[in-house]
């Protein structure tokens, strides 16, 4: 999503482009003119070189980099003593990292008129990026004496001072710039640095915090912020080393029953150690724990509280405590607990976010973003709390920042646990929409959340019709409108949209793409003419190349072309199945049969499931000779295909039950359903739904022998077991016709007046585990956490085998860093659904993200033989072999990942770049970089893949084509010390010395930081003690 970026955030970049930045905020009163508008000019005015330097700001103002570049180039060369000439090019040519160039043309700017601070200003930024820190800070002086007011000269000065180590002097011109621009993150940023680097913790987390406040999208300043608290955690917390006790054996034993989730025993074994040894401050806070798990939560905080009285300088036991306070309705105390656990350990990041949310529901909304941001600096990247912190701006009525951390959790790549809540998002924006009814994004951003949890295709799209009927000239809905439109069977009505898109941008390359495949069945030559645009636009886009490649073979008239783009396809993207499928086809046609066979070989390897590819290979190989082979290969070919159109139909008819379900047409859905059983029996799901309809209509016997035949289909089917639980509880304890009536605001995702409703069921029937289980859920889609938590376990408490809500409760407990709790819960769920490939694979990824990598891998072994064809869960046990030391499983697993990801479209990069980096070390670099080339397809700024890509340039020969590809790593991640260790490697090779000397500096900095943060990490590390939470001990 493309939002309007406030002046404040223009102002300045620190040693990027200085004084530039300036000018553009002066620029912004007045609108630029358009580059067509400026190229007319030039045709009238072609020697002006004023002109050219006006072009090349249009197209920057637009990020059209290339264009800006030759603009500035021509502005040179028909202007060669123009100063402004040479300082733009400069600027364009530091865009591009090529400093030595970018340096060469300030100076000649600065030569040609020495009173430019402008030119000054840059010349100093690029000499301080390039490591020339001491004439940078000369340079800047320079500056500043010429124009004392130029306050990106001042902010360059006290960086370049900094720099040199002299945070003292960095601070007096820091100060000056912040007073005068008190709402720029990026000069809040940089103060909080040169405060950390001065030694002032305090000031800088309020210099960062500020920062984060103006611009919550501040990607650095959540690094900043979280380094700081690290440290400061580390000077503030205390060592709870304990003396030995004879309660420290059963103590332990009770920890590992805990564990296991054996919680009756471990209660016995820590009842035994206290028994031993009253004072013992872990066992209570264990007990505590195991009564809070049980339910009884009055003496959950009689040991909760104990535990606090002989460790009150333990974070971790105000962390529990605080958590149990909130639980049973203390919620002032509560917070009250959470502070203090914050202050003892400002690196408990659970401590916050579970402080955020608890004060989100409270109603202090400052405090709620200010321990949310803290969250996100401290734990790792999950969408959840950007999506948590955007439900909090939404409740503050700042829209603009609550869309910036929606598109951030939507843009977190391979999510891991918990899940964001994205209903809540969706009801929280609604709501902001009724004050803002015209905000064009968002509204599209609502179209994207709706589509993200699958929501209907006329919900989503009238979303985005709304976002263009505000926003005439919105490019980027009308191509959403037209993608939902065509994936809705309405060929003309996503037609039409694609040419909207275009015709507002005619440089849209997606919406080219996306037009030609459109029209490639009705208009097959201009389908071809807007897919070249669509490739000429953006040339590494397999989708458009390939496309291309289906029109031309379309075309009566250019068909010739066909063989000649799929070979192109194929050498951008190796892997692509389709295109080895359809290019064995084309080599039939031709008559080049070997080659064909050779190419649909490919195909069948790529993709094992495709009943056309091994169809077209037995044709192949009967026309080659090879008749035994080719009777094989028809034979499976017809079976897949077969399977596959039963399968296809049969999908098709769920699809349109469940739609006819949504309605309330329970006629027409059974009929759905059961038409899918005829074509395929074996599936659960259909069974499953079938059950649903059939209670909703009264016929509980029919439902428990649908729900059960789903059940032995899929005992893992989770749903189905909890739908035959309920309908076998409900003949005893519950009211069916309330039960529908609940379920009907439930699917209709009205969590929040149901909840009421629900409350007063289970009030009237206490015993209705149903009741309790789906109040809890309603208080889960509502973020109502501590309410949640209550609710599932009192329903466990009448239900214990509830799979779905051992889940559902592990997953709130892992919203609030309750990682311990969150594992008793998921062994639970897998205890009472073995067969759920889901849970075991959630257990994994909370075993990896504390590195217990032997039992996540038994965790995602166990998804897979449920589920063999679980993507992430592949990729998730390569990581985990290879932490192992079994890389030769890891390759089989990471291979696997990426054949299904490619016969699925999907765009899940991990496996391609866990590829390369594997080639690349067993010394076969040409396979590296098919991979790495392959994950830069996926995803063209991830820096692992360019990092790889160069190891795999280097390992070839490809010296210079290394030094770019690392170097392009480093701009999207310039934290990662190796990068800077390779490329200081790769330049010495190639001679340059001194750049390799200035690489290896970056290292040595870098990997020191890195070994003081490692060190910190292990200081914060503490032997034992479940249950505490994992806030500190994860950076």
């Amino acid at each position: 999503m493309n939002r309007t970026p406030t002046i404040a955030r223009l102002t300045l970049i620190v040693f990027l482009l200085g004084c530039v930045l300036v000018t553009w905020a002066q620029r912004a009163d007045k609108p630029s003119a358009s580059p067509s508008q400026i190229a007319a000019s030039i045709q009238r005015d072609p020697k002006n070189p004023k002109l050219y330097v006006a072009l090349g700001l249009a197209y920057w103002d637009r990020n059209d980099y290339p264009h800006a570049l030759e603009a500035f180039q021509q502005a040179v060369k028909v202007g060669p003593s123009s100063a402004e000439a040479h300082n733009w090019l400069g600027v364009a040519i530091m865009e591009k990292a090529d400093l030595p160039g970018a340096i060469a043309e300030f100076k000649k700017a600065v030569a040609l008129d020495p009173k430019s601070a402008r030119a000054q200003t840059n010349l100093g930024s690029a000499l301080a990026k390039s490591g020339e820190i001491g004439e940078a800070v000369e340079v800047f002086k320079k500056a500043l004496a010429l124009e004392p007011g130029n306050f990106a000269a001042q902010m360059n000065l006290g960086v370049a001072l900094r720099e040199k180590g002299d945070a003292e002097g960095a601070l007096v011109y820091m100060r000056r710039v912040a007073e005068r621009e008190p709402a720029n993150a990026s000069v809040q940023y940089e103060l909080g640095q040169t405060l950390r680097q001065k030694g002032d913790l305090v000031s800088a987390i309020t210099a960062f915090e500020n920062a984060l406040q103006i611009d919550p999208e501040l990607r650095e300043g959540y690094y900043g912020l979280g380094l700081v608290l690290k440290q400061q955690g580390a000077a503030v917390r205390k060592s709870l080393a304990s003396a030995p006790s004879p309660a420290d054996e059963p103590y332990k034993a009770a920890q590992e029953a805990a564990a296991r989730g054996e919680l009756k025993l471990a209660r016995e074994q820590v009842t035994e150690a206290l028994r031993l040894d009253e004072g013992h401050a872990e066992s209570h806070r264990l007990l505590g724990f195991i009564l809070g798990q049980q339910g009884d939560l009055a003496s959950s905080l009689l040991h909760l509280r104990r535990s606090v009285a002989l460790q009150p300088d333990s974070s971790d036991a105000r962390y529990n405590l605080g958590i149990a306070l909130w639980y049973s309705g203390s919620q002032k105390e509560a917070i009250s607990e959470l502070r203090e656990s914050a202050r003892l350990d400002p690196a408990a990041g659970a401590s916050q976010a579970f402080l955020g949310t608890a004060l989100r529901e409270t109603g202090d909304l400052p405090g709620a973003r200010q321990s949310l941001q803290r969250a996100i600096a401290l734990l790792p990247p999950l969408p959840a709390t950007y999506v948590d912190l955007a439900i909090v701006f939404l409740r503050m009525g700042d829209l603009d920042k609550a869309l910036g951390q929606l598109e951030a959790g939507l843009n977190v790549p391979s999510p891991l646990p918990p899940v964001p809540d994205w209903d809540g998002a969706i009801a929280s924006l609604r709501e902001a929409l009724t004050k803002f009814p015209d905000r064009a994004d968002a509204h599209n951003m609502l179209g994207l959340l709706l589509g993200q949890k699958g929501a209907d295709s006329n919900a989503v799209v009238a979303e985005f019709h709304e976002a263009v009927r505000l926003r005439p000239d919105f490019a980027q809905a009308y191509n959403n409108i037209g993608l939902v439109m065509i994936q809705a069977g309405d060929d003309q009505a996503g037609i039409a949209a694609f040419r909207d898109a275009i015709r507002i941008n005619p440089e849209y390359a997606d919406a080219h793409a996306n037009l030609g495949a459109a029209l490639t069945s009705t208009d097959v030559e201009q389908a071809i003419n807007e897919l070249e645009k669509a490739v000429a636009l953006a040339p590494d886009s397999v989708k458009a190349q390939f496309n291309l490649a289906a029109a031309y073979g379309a075309s009566p008239n250019q068909g010739a072309k066909e063989i000649e783009q799929l070979r192109k396809v194929i050498a951008i993207a190796p892997t692509h199945a389709r295109a080895h499928l359809a290019l064995g086809k084309a080599l039939i046609r031709d008559g080049n049969i070997p080659d064909a066979v050779q190419e649909l070989q490919e195909a069948t390897r790529l993709s094992p499931e495709s009943g056309e590819s091994h169809y077209q290979l037995g044709l192949a190989l009967t026309r080659a000779g090879r008749k035994d082979e080719a009777a094989v290969e028809v034979k499976k070919g017809r079976e897949l295909s077969a399977s596959d159109d039963r399968n296809q139909n049969a999908s098709l008819d769920i699809a349109e039950g469940q739609a006819a379900l949504d309605k309330g047409d329970l006629e027409q859905a059974a009929i759905k359903f059961r038409h899918a059983i005829t074509l395929q029996p074996e599936s659960p799901e259909a069974q499953r739904y079938l059950g649903v309809v059939l209670e909703k209509q009264g016929n509980k016997e029919g439902a428990s022998a649908a729900l059960r035949k789903a059940l032995e289909l899929n005992p893992g089917d989770v749903d189905a077991r909890q739908r035959l639980g309920k309908l076998n509880a409900a003949s005893a304890v519950d009211d069916p016709a309330k039960i529908a009536e609940f379920e009907e605001y439930i699917r209709d995702s009205r969590f929040k007046e149901v909840e009421p409703l629900i409350a007063e069921y289970v009030t009237q029937r206490p015993k209705s585990s149903w009741g309790w289980y789906a109040l809890g859920y309603s208080q889960f889609a509502q973020q109502k956490l501590g309410d949640s938590i209550k609710s599932l376990s009192k329903s466990l408490q009448l239900d214990v085998r509830n799979a779905e809500a051992h889940k559902i409760l592990g997953r709130d407990l892992m919203i609030i860093g309750r990682f311990d709790a969150a594992q008793i819960e998921f062994e639970q769920g897998i205890r009472y659904s073995p067969q759920s490939a889901e849970i075991h694979y959630d257990l994994g990824k909370l075993f990896s993200m504390q590195d217990n990598w032997e039992n996540a891998r038994k965790e995602f072994e166990a998804a897979l033989q449920i589920d063999p064809s679980y993507v992430e869960d592949l990729d998730a046990l390569g990581l985990a072999q290879e932490a192992l030391g079994d890389d030769a499983s890891a390759v089989v697993n990471y291979e696997k990942a990426v054949a299904l990801n490619q016969e699925r479209k999907g765009s899940f990069v991990s496996p391609h770049v866990n590829l390369s980096a594997y080639y690349n070390r067993k010394s076969e670099p040409q396979k590296g970089l098919e991979y790495a080339n392959k994950a830069l397809e996926l995803d063209p700024k991830s820096d692992r893949a360019w990092f790889q890509k160069g190891k795999a340039d280097e390992g070839l020969g490809n010296l210079n084509d290394a030094v770019d590809s690392v170097n392009r790593a480093i701009s999207f991640n310039p934290r990662a010390s190796s990068y800077y260790y390779v490329l200081a490697g790769l330049y010495r090779r190639l001679g340059k010395m001194e750049d390799s000397r200035k690489a290896l500096d970056s290292f040595t900095r870098l990997d020191k930081e890195t070994n003081e943060l490692e060190k910190m990490r292990r200081s914060a590390n503490r032997p034992g003690g479940s249950p505490a939470h994992p806030g500190g001990e994860h950076e």
